[in-house]
């Protein structure tokens, strides 16, 4: 009897330490709009690992008529806050690497002869450009964009975002641009939908760009390059995700 307790208690043991779980202890995303409607993009990732995860993963989520351009990954070393960037991977994605197929950013944490992962808080800092996120609809524009992503295996414990307009941008009354949230499962997502006036002259120079003339490559510097004004306007549909967020108050 005293066996088999044994071999059941070892069995429980063993099926507890294979678990492969992952989940986000924070997810917390700062984006800054310039004047000419550009938008920089920021997101530490606070991530939960158990079993035998080689890294993690991010699918960009780009509507149509809009231009992504990757800029960096980078991790933080576990007791400080020292960012040490991630080397792009030439052929098969090694150590502290990461590889980039359109959208899909994959990283490598773990190699595959390490023992699995448990609960081990791993951070990284992913930052991106987008433009034609912003549309003009007759005199209104607007900015409707998913600041997290449905595709992922688990829960957002705790998330923040803190969007920052130029001055040039104008906010209805009412509306805020900053968000909390908590306990978001997977499968859902922040959608931020907001009204802007533009106080410029002229129109701002990242509405409307055409892809097929602007192709932005991975930045070779710390910021994206700019690309002639366009004459006309490129009109652009963004598709509703899981959970929209109208940011005319705060979320908690």
């Amino acid at each position: 009897m005293r066996v088999i307790l044994t071999l059941l208690l070892f069995s429980a043991l063993t099926a507890t330490a294979q678990e492969k779980t992952l989940h986000w202890k924070s997810l917390d995303v700062t984006a800054k709009i310039d004047r000419d409607g550009m938008m920089i993009v920021s997101e530490r990732h606070r991530m939960v690992f158990s079993g035998d995860w080689n890294g993690g993963e991010r699918t960009f989520r780009v509507g149509p008529g809009q231009i992504f351009q990757f800029l960096f990954i980078s991790r933080i070393e576990p007791g400080s806050d020292q960012l040490i960037p991630l080397t792009e991977a030439a052929d098969s994605v090694g150590l502290h690497q990461y590889r980039l197929d359109r959208y899909r950013l994959r990283w490598r944490a773990r190699l595959e002869h390490d023992p699995p992962f448990r609960n081990r808080e791993l951070t990284y800092v992913i930052d991106y450009a987008l433009m034609n996120v912003i549309v003009k609809e007759d005199d209104v524009y607007r900015l409707n964009h998913d600041f997290a992503f449905a595709d992922r295996p688990g829960i957002i414990e705790s998330y923040s975002l803190n969007l920052e307009l130029d001055p040039v941008w104008k906010l209805p009354e009412g509306y805020e641009t900053r968000i909390e949230q908590s306990m978001i499962p997977p499968g859902e997502s922040v959608i931020v939908d907001i009204p802007l006036t533009w106080s410029g002259e002229g129109q701002p120079a990242y509405l409307g760009v055409d892809p097929s003339v602007q192709a932005m490559q991975p930045a070779e510097d710390d910021a994206p390059r700019p690309p002639p004004p366009p004459a006309v306007a490129m009109p652009l549909r963004i598709a509703a995700a899981a959970t929209r967020v109208p940011v005319s108050a705060k979320s908690a």
